[in-house]
């Protein structure tokens, strides 16, 4: 079973997310803390972590790039409430990128390719 960390500053969606996830057979550790992501990551093990790209005062792209330098092969997937990061040069740099909102399917299929090495 693999188990997936959800960074999110949005309590219903990470909940929603939570949800979703435990109930397609993932196991699922939160955080809505991005300045202990690194400790988060050592304590849990996740297998892939999903970001939120706004996360208020830390923009997910640069925590993606922090994360990167101490996990390299680790999947991230980049989750925006907002069109045009889709297109933004640095949002490439991520696994994949996801637009968030209730509809999880996107979601749950770049997770799959991810853990796939897709």
């Amino acid at each position: 079973m693999f188990k997936l960390l959800l960074l999110d500053k949005d309590d219903d969606l990470r909940m929603l997310y939570r949800h979703e996830l435990e109930a397609w057979g993932y196991t699922v550790v939160e955080t809505d803390k991005p300045e202990r992501i690194l400790e988060t990551i050592m304590e849990k093990m996740p297998d892939l972590i999903v970001i939120e790209a706004d996360l208020g005062g830390w923009n997910g792209l640069d925590l993606f790039k922090y994360i990167r330098k101490q996990y390299e092969t680790l999947p991230v997937i980049l989750c925006s409430a907002y069109p045009h990061f889709k297109y933004g040069p640095k949002s490439l740099a991520s696994d994949h990128l996801v637009f968030k909102g209730f509809d999880s399917d996107e979601l749950k299929e770049r997770i799959q390719m991810s853990l796939d090495g897709e």
